[in-house]
């Protein structure tokens, strides 16, 4: 989910150091609101639905908690991607941008 919201590898010696290892570098900006935005991949130029990429960064970052009984199952993951996608499709609403 991380490679999605950043349009970056998981793993890429190239990047500055802090950010080479793309989840300990972006697991911070999962959880708040306003790092969300600078985390996000540039190609899209701040068009998405705020909301759904708040709630894909919420699953996100469950997802990397480090002891696994408190990650979501794989179906729980894909069910709640499901929702989050259905609740995108049944809006009318154009994407927005994450205000500062």
């Amino acid at each position: 989910m991380l490679e999605m919201l950043t349009g970056l590898r998981a793993y890429d010696k190239s990047r500055p150091s802090q950010q080479i290892n793309l989840v300990n570098w972006g697991r911070p900006f999962l959880s708040d609101r306003r790092k969300v935005r600078n985390f996000m991949d540039p190609r899209l130029e701040g068009k998405y639905p705020v909301k759904q990429v708040l709630r894909i960064a919420r699953l996100a970052a469950r997802c990397l908690q480090s002891v696994p009984l408190f990650r979501p199952s794989m179906k729980e993951v894909a069910e709640t991607l499901t929702k989050i996608g259905a609740r995108y499709s049944s809006t009318k609403d154009e994407p927005e941008a994450l205000s500062t």
